[in-house]
């Protein structure tokens, strides 16, 4: 008996066949699945004897897992489990196909090393995949690599990126060294399209059937034909992670799902889709389909085609809740980045996690401040946007900002790792009414004197105070806040004990100084904030600071030099009111000395709401420099009396008003510091720069001291923005 190979050498690759014949018995076929060298044997038996026949074959290696999908240019994220925005099979189920249809008895495990990632080599896209040796991805881990087109234009109609990767496949999974090693490379095929929801969109969790809804294909075909009527509709091929069933459970195949079938024909309302148990992740599944039936007024046959996307997603997350302040909140991407560590119990959040709002308030309004004007989200572009969670760029949660004052309001949103849905919540606007934050009591003491408060003095100072029936006091930095000789800070008072409140100040207090209050009705709804200003003159003073504390002035005309119309006077006039400056003493501002970091931390902290007691001497700062030190906003090792640059007062602001730095690119020509950039960024805008000489972008000039009569402004847009940003309970959670 005689073998021959069919093949030129004896040599095959690894996507071929073998065919074996010989003289006698005709042939017999053998796959090549791995390179190496082997010896094939044949065994036949004739009356009772057997004979034996062997050939050596060589088998080369060969680049033979090719997976492929097509990409809308317009998907802005596609993980290679996804289903295409074409086709049914993810890239990461064809190299699964591959590998099984070879080593399906075996028992295997394999990884998928990428040899190429980052931008393709035609720049027609980005792949989120890591390169490095050892960094290799199972089944699963593929979720987590995302490839992003770059947008076609002009003329462009079609581009392709190619990415090359190894398999290596081992005997199972705790061998150290790989069984076969396959190589291959992975296309991205590049059309014009959107990777929208689809045309009916269904949400379920993890191992859910998902029923289809008659009623949903009757109103995609009525958008089409307005006048016309459903009669029936076909279905595409499942996708690989499911199968789409009749009301009969067997495969709905290309057969026609009527909406009034008759005796002989099936129901649409019958069809549901099934995914497969193996499926652990958030995942988008898409059927395409085809509506038939009449048009207008009956007179003739219509066709449309669509797709159905059912969303399978982790857990929900808890619901992100926002209360209004001044009848406005801006959204936070942070609390959408902690949503989806709750929802996928993941520890970290991917660069690319995106939002996408399902609905619109009923009673305020959804605005997106990032264009050229003001964009309100409305019932027909509300998902036409997804918005990230990265701090630069167009489309980011930061620039939603939501405006209501009629009561609560409740959207719902689906996050998405690239084109992958992760999980579902819904955001609440408490949309009260505005609530006035600046009610400002004002008091005096002469010789030390106690203080007395009246409920009627702070209905006067604002008549939403008429609602209250508690207040809540701040303890004052320089004296002692009573109720019938008991602590009165910290603590609920009935307004119509107000009148048994005192304030002493400290010995040798001279000066302003305030208390910050919230008041509440009987239902805890906060109905006004503000402050007491009480102005202690005659006291026995112990010096003068640089913070202008004692002997400063209360009016800003008292400044002897200060002009009436120095360009930073009315900045200058509302810090003085709200007791942040009183001067350096002696009647002087002066607005040309430099800012020392003392004088800074004070500023800062109690534009923000945070109060100190003042120490005395160089150290009269001491107790501002240990509240910023134990809330990680400063190190320990600055000097209260040196001058503070631009770059450390931008760094301490950014901080305490919780500000996150720019990790890229600078507003600045001359300064790349991110908490410096991110205050460029905020609005109101705490840090605009100077005017370029050069043209250009404007200057930050770190290098130039920041003088006193610059830090007005500077501090005035710190309280503006701290709040429009912070909600109405008390600092420092009181």
């Amino acid at each position: 008996m005689t073998w021959s190979l069919n093949s030129n050498g004896n040599t095959a690759t690894t996507n071929s066949y073998i065919a074996l014949s010989d003289n006698r018995n005709g042939t017999a076929t053998i796959a090549a699945i791995a390179a190496g060298r082997t010896t094939v044997y044949a065994f036949l038996t004739i009356n009772n004897e057997t004979y034996v026949g062997s050939i050596d074959v060589t088998v080369s290696s060969s680049s033979q897992i090719n997976p492929s999908v097509t990409v809308y240019d317009g998907n802005t994220g596609y993980a290679l489990t996804d289903d295409p925005d074409e086709g049914r099979d993810s890239i990461a189920d064809q190299i699964d196909d591959w590998v099984e249809a070879r080593h399906r008895n075996s028992g295997y495990y394999y990884t998928v090393h990428f040899d190429q990632a980052g931008n393709s080599a035609n720049k027609a896209g980005y792949l989120s995949a890591s390169t490095k040796s050892g960094d290799v991805y199972e089944y699963d881990d593929l979720a987590d690599v995302i490839f992003e087109p770059t947008p076609l234009t002009g003329s462009t109609k079609s581009a392709t990126a190619t990415y090359n990767f190894t398999v290596e496949v081992y005997r199972n999974s705790s061998t150290s060294r790989p069984e076969y090693t396959y190589s291959g490379t992975m296309t991205f095929n590049i059309k014009p399209g959107s990777d929208s929801s689809g045309d009916i969109v269904y949400s379920a969790s993890l191992g859910q059937d998902v029923y289809f809804d008659v009623s949903d294909f009757e109103d995609f075909y009525s958008d089409k034909y307005s006048r016309g009527y459903l009669e029936y509709v076909t279905f595409g091929s499942s996708t690989a992670n499911g199968t789409l069933y009749n009301e009969d459970g067997k495969s709905a195949g290309s057969s026609s799902y009527y909406v009034d079938p008759s005796s002989r024909q099936k129901g649409l309302d019958g069809i549901y889709f099934s995914p497969k148990s193996s499926m652990k992740r958030s995942t988008t599944v898409k059927i395409s389909f085809t509506a038939y039936g009449t048009t207008r007024d009956n007179s003739g046959e219509g066709k449309a085609e669509g797709t159905v996307t059912i969303i399978y997603l982790n857990d929900s997350a808890k619901d992100i809740t926002y209360n209004t302040t001044a009848g406005k909140v801006t959204l936070s991407a942070q609390d959408f980045i902690d949503a989806y560590k709750e929802a996928t119990g993941s520890k970290t959040a991917p660069s690319n996690l995106t939002i996408e709002f399902q609905n619109i308030p009923s009673n305020g309004t959804l605005t997106y401040t990032g264009g050229s004007k003001d964009k309100d989200l409305t019932k027909s572009n509300v998902k036409s946007n997804r918005y990230t969670t990265k701090n630069s760029g167009s489309y980011r949660l930061a620039q939603l900002t939501y405006t209501g004052t009629k009561g609560k309001d409740t959207i719902d949103y689906i996050a998405y790792s690239g084109s992958t849905a992760q999980f579902t919540g819904k955001v609440v606007f408490n949309g009260t009414a505005a609530v006035p934050t600046d009610v400002v009591v004002t008091y005096g003491s002469t010789g030390g004197q106690a203080v007395r408060f009246s409920q009627n003095d702070f209905v006067s100072a604002n008549s939403a105070m008429s609602k209250a029936t508690k207040v809540r006091f701040v303890a004052p930095a320089n004296g002692t806040l009573l109720m019938n000789g008991a602590n009165a800070s910290g603590v609920d008072i009935a307004t119509t004990l107000l009148g048994t409140v005192t304030y002493q100040p400290k010995s040798g207090f001279n000066g302003q100084d305030k208390i910050i209050f919230a008041a509440y009705d009987a239902s805890n709804n906060t109905v006004a904030s503000g402050t007491v200003n009480i102005t202690v003159i005659g006291n026995p003073t112990t010096g003068t600071t640089p913070g202008g504390t004692p002997g400063g002035v209360s009016d800003v005309s008292q400044f002897k030099d200060v002009s009436a119309t120095a360009w930073y006077r009315d900045n200058l006039a509302t810090l003085v009111r709200k007791g942040i400056i009183t001067g350096k003493g002696e009647g002087k501002f002066d607005p040309l000395g430099t800012v020392t970091y003392g004088e800074a931390l004070k500023m800062v902290l109690e534009s923000c709401g945070y109060t100190a007691a003042l120490g005395t001497g160089s150290n009269w700062a001491i107790n501002y420099k240990n509240l910023a030190v134990s809330r990680g906003w400063i190190s320990s090792d600055i000097d209260l009396n040196a001058a503070i640059s631009r770059n450390a007062t931008a760094e301490l602001t950014a901080k305490v008003l919780g500000v996150s730095a720019v990790t890229s690119g600078s507003p600045f020509a001359d300064e790349a510091n991110g908490y410096a950039a991110a205050l460029y960024y905020t609005s109101p805008q705490i840090f605009a720069g100077s005017p370029n000489p050069n043209g250009g972008k404007p200057l930050f000039k770190n290098s130039s001291p920041l003088l006193r009569q610059e830090v007005c402004a500077v501090i005035c847009r710190v309280s503006d923005y701290h709040t429009q940003h912070t909600t109405n309970n008390m600092p420092d959670g009181i």
